[in-house]
């Protein structure tokens, strides 16, 4: 009878040893998952590497549209003289040293002509240059391509824009009211960039300043021709 229960106990160290073994071996089987700040260094690899992925797309979108120009100008038998001729035109565009035309549209901002009230600003009845910058900037959001201020090329981070009372200097040329904003682009976005109740145009009208936008099926503004740099050279190798 003892050597029955010695056996039995035996038997029972024995199952429970075999599933001790058991439980160690799955706990070594099992991944081991990582704790929160393992998890949040794991999000900001995937977030980075989601953004090089489109910067690398994007790239590799443009290396695509050069490479199809590159083809075209093969097969129309252009020269690599005139390949590099043709890239020149292109780029020249893009700067604004071209003249370009396209539908868009034409805004038009005076001073207000309402009455200047007791102990109001004299200031805010006049237009400013940060008003047409202000209102250049919503054109560009809005998607247009070309700029120009009573018929004067703007281009960002050239075109120098300052006022001095009712007039304004744009590429070293000065001008008086009405001050004229031309842009090429949509016209139904431009028009609605203009026109929203939420932009800087509409915050022009609260202060009673004369604004009034129309569309252009054609418009021509007139390449930039304001000053070169004036400190930036290119090194002679």
């Amino acid at each position: 009878m003892i050597a029955q229960k010695k056996l039995r106990l035996a038997l029972l160290w024995f199952l429970a040893g075999l599933i001790m073994a058991a439980y160690i071996m799955i706990l070594q089987r099992s991944p081991d998952y990582p704790d929160m700040s393992e998890l949040a260094d794991l999000k900001k690899q995937i977030v980075s590497l989601q953004s090089d992925n489109q910067r690398l797309e994007a790239n590799l979108a443009d290396l695509q549209d050069s490479l199809r120009d590159t083809y075209q100008s093969i097969e129309e038998g252009l020269s690599p003289e005139e390949l590099l001729l043709k890239d020149i035109a292109d780029y020249r565009l893009l700067a604004g040293y071209e003249e370009v035309t396209g539908e868009g549209v034409v805004v038009l901002l005076t001073d207000s002509n309402a009455p200047l009230a007791q102990d109001q600003n004299p200031n805010r009845l006049i237009v400013h240059d940060r008003d047409i910058t202000m209102i250049i900037n919503e054109l560009r959001n809005a998607g247009a391509e070309a700029i120009s201020v009573n018929g004067q090329r703007y281009i960002i981070n050239r075109s120098e824009l300052y006022c001095n009372g009712p007039t304004i200097r744009i590429n070293d040329q000065w001008f008086a009211q009405p001050f004229i904003i031309e842009a090429i682009g949509s016209r139904r976005e431009l028009l609605a960039a203009i026109n929203s109740n939420t932009s800087y145009a509409f915050g022009l009208k609260t202060r009673g300043i004369f604004i009034e936008a129309n569309t252009s099926l054609y418009l021509t503004i007139p390449a930039y021709d304001g000053s070169d740099y004036e400190h930036l050279r290119t090194e002679d190798l």
